[in-house]
């Protein structure tokens, strides 16, 4: 990525194992999804939102409808204007430059996961499931 001048900034790493994903997710301050609309993205939620509020980051994510859903009622972070990078940097100082927002933020997401995406939750209520369907 040289022609972008970022390498004293930025590391690219390219592709790494999934089992070191957990490591970066330490060492994050932001979770940023900056999806662009399609079907599919405004239809269904990437997997890594769950998994950033699961570490308690606040999130950054474009407002693609089922991503800005989700944070609007989750309260778990920022969203930016598809494909407006002068968006994304605004929306970045404001989690880095107010701790304590970010703080709350991540602590919304990870307090829904724990409530609502727990194993215990989610298998309750598919053994529910299950049970209702064996009934009919």
């Amino acid at each position: 990525m040289d022609e972008l001048d970022l390498n004293d900034v930025v590391d690219f790493e390219g592709w790494q194992e999934v089992r070191l994903f957990p490591s970066y997710l330490i060492a994050a301050h932001i979770g940023i999804s900056p999806l662009h609309r399609n079907l599919h993205h405004d239809t269904t939620y990437a997997n890594k939102l769950f998994q950033y509020m699961s570490f308690s980051l606040p999130l950054l994510v474009s407002d693609v409808t089922a991503q800005k859903n989700l944070i609007n009622e989750v309260k778990s972070g920022l969203i930016h204007k598809e494909k407006d990078a002068n968006d994304i940097a605004e929306k970045i100082k404001i989690l880095y430059n107010d701790p304590a927002l970010s703080h709350e933020l991540g602590q919304n997401g990870k307090r829904f996961i724990e409530q609502k995406f727990s194993w215990e939750k989610v298998s309750r209520n598919l053994k529910d499931l299950y049970l209702e369907f064996e009934k009919s």
